[in-house]
């Protein structure tokens, strides 16, 4: 993966990260943010899953924007809690599969 795309996998993993962190502050819990990265064979994935159960506000928003602008696919779907709580973000490699 070319340095370019790896600096868009590090900066989605940072936002949806702060959006998980605000959407839990939300519920009034401290539960932990949860953070899977795997390296397929023809992609690279990251996804972020929290327990908030919001609707979307500006900054949380952004977050998902600034994801569908960087990465091939995302992905949102329901999470432990309620709505949206998972996000999916995925980057195939440059040069075909590993």
């Amino acid at each position: 993966m070319s340095e370019d795309r790896l600096d868009e996998v590090r900066l989605v993993t940072g936002e949806l990260c702060t959006r998980a962190v605000l959407r839990t502050r939300q519920t009034g819990t401290r539960a932990p943010v949860e953070v899977q990265m795997i390296a397929h064979p023809d992609r690279y994935e990251i996804t972020v899953i929290d327990v908030g159960n919001a609707a979307e506000e500006t900054p949380a928003q952004a977050a998902l924007d600034v994801a569908a602008g960087s990465a091939d696919a995302v992905e949102i779907t329901d999470g432990p809690a309620g709505t949206g709580g998972t996000v999916r973000a995925t980057w195939l490699y440059d040069d075909g599969p590993r």
